[in-house]
């Protein structure tokens, strides 16, 4: 019963910060609609407006509340010089991830600043321990080396090289970026305290979105079960217009939600396989399954269950998976039942339409494609508002042909590799989420995401398993 109110009292710290929401109101309600909402809603919800922007700063001071709450700051006098070293690269890169999320800094340099500065204590340090870079895992970085040199043959395919170009200029950091984290790789515990500083700041941003919901949900008479019934535009006025629940994202930075998903999964992704604790784990988890119902992602609400499945069946000893695979089987059976009762809900014409596009069209050049940047070119000359195929694969395949889809699917083939190599089974969830957010979004034509998943995707690409003992601890 203490260790039950102890964990209330901790985990409901960001809400002691309610009574200062009120004081908000009415310095908040003399800004300007513009400088801070955008103009797509503002204009049709102009009374909810000091709402949202209180939320965004009560989630900024909750997460500062939160983040003092479980600080760091006393260790980095107290501790020795490694674990410093560790503690402050976790720091940066925890600073990077809040950015992802919540959307302060939106350019390619605020991106990847934190990282960056992340990556640098940590090469200096080795530096001055006279340790040479690693450059792991080659091959991987061997093989990405090769299909840059392809898509850069794809650029004089193209029609247009300069907006091929631009597109390459993209692509650059598919390489960079890997490269950057793998001359001096941080340390596992660098890796233990970031994904449990993560959880914290992941459990603030989903905590915003909740109040969030609730507060639209009022300002539009919907009912609170309204993300449950599987429609895509679930908020409507009293004028019957209907809205997409991304408006819940309009305050925010970065507005993708089946990118903020992925980058939500990640620290989860590790905590499943490597905490021993689960009380918050399990908190983080319940979140982010209503968070893919409160955005409408259906990649992520088919998805996600099962991801968290497979981690779990990871989990247990040979005796109880046994039984938990028969009843995981018994429940696989009702799920798909009610997939095929609910399936005309999933169902994206539009989509497939483009998939027939893409495919009739690949048929004129298979192996080479059509050249960079040539699909959105192709669907506006179609009439068509859609600017990519909304699938990475089917991209690939169309402006690159057979030989860059061979080489996407060797990248991935080559992670999950390392992964598996390394004991990393954090690393293949996000290998497994990752083709999942490629199959239903092309993420090249995403740009700042693109850099996001990245990143989280080159972090997590580490030497991590059941025999590196790398358990989270409940206190650092």
């Amino acid at each position: 019963m203490k260790k039950t109110r102890s964990f209330i009292r901790k985990e409901t710290s960001f809400f002691f910060l309610l009574p200062l929401l009120a004081l908000l109101f009415i310095p908040l309600a003399l800004w300007s609609e513009s400088s801070f909402i955008s103009k797509e809603f503002s204009e049709d919800i102009p009374s909810a407006v000091p709402f949202f922007r209180s939320i965004v700063l009560f989630t900024a001071l909750g997460g500062i509340c939160f983040f003092f709450h479980y600080s760091p700051l006393p260790l980095l006098f107290s501790a020795d010089k490694e674990k410093r070293i560790e503690l402050l690269v976790a720091v940066a890169f925890t600073l990077g991830f809040a950015n992802l999320l919540f959307g302060f800094i939106t350019s390619f340099i605020g991106q990847l600043l934190f990282f960056v500065i992340g990556l640098l204590i940590q090469a200096i340090h080795e530096i001055a321990q006279k340790k040479r870079p690693q450059f792991s895992p080659r091959v991987l970085l061997l093989a990405i080396t090769f299909f840059l040199c392809y898509i850069t043959l794809s650029i004089f395919l193209a029609p247009d090289r300069t907006a091929a170009f631009s597109t390459f200029r993209l692509l650059i950091w598919l390489f960079v970026i890997p490269l950057l984290f793998s001359f001096y790789p941080f340390t596992k515990k660098t890796l233990q305290y970031f994904s449990r500083f993560a959880l914290g700041v992941g459990y603030i941003y989903l905590l915003a979105i909740g109040t969030l919901y609730v507060l639209v949900s009022l300002q539009y008479h919907s009912p609170l079960d309204a993300a449950f019934h599987l429609d895509k535009n679930y908020f409507y006025t009293a004028e019957r217009i209907a809205y997409s629940p991304q408006l819940l994202l309009a305050n925010f930075g970065f507005n993708h939600y089946t990118f903020i998903t992925y980058l939500l999964f990640a620290p989860l992704a590790y905590s499943l396989v490597e905490d021993q604790s689960c009380t918050r784990r399990v908190c983080y988890m319940v979140g982010l399954l209503l968070f893919t119902h409160l955005l409408q992602c259906r990649l992520w609400i088919v998805t996600l269950p099962l991801l968290i499945g497979v981690a779990y069946l990871h989990r247990l000893k040979s005796h109880k998976l046994k039984i938990l695979l028969f009843l995981a089987g018994l429940v696989a059976l009702g799920v798909l039942g009610y997939i095929a009762y609910t399936a005309h809900l999933f169902e994206d014409t539009a989509r497939t339409k483009l998939l027939q596009i893409a495919f009739e069209k690949t048929k004129e050049n298979v192996i080479l494609g059509h050249g960079l940047a040539t699909a959105t070119p192709y669907l506006k000359s179609l009439g068509m508002w859609e600017t990519h195929f909304h699938n990475s694969f089917v991209q690939v395949y169309f402006e690159m042909g057979l030989i860059g889809l061979l080489f996407t699917l060797s990248i991935l083939a080559l992670y999950a590799t390392v992964c598996v190599k390394r004991k990393n089974f954090a690393g293949i969830l996000l290998v497994l989420a990752l083709i999942g957010l490629m199959t239903t979004d092309e993420i090249v034509n995403t740009t700042t995401l693109f850099l996001d998943v990245l990143l989280l995707t080159s972090l997590y690409l580490h030497p991590c398993g059941k025999q590196a003992s790398c358990a989270l601890q409940k206190r650092i």
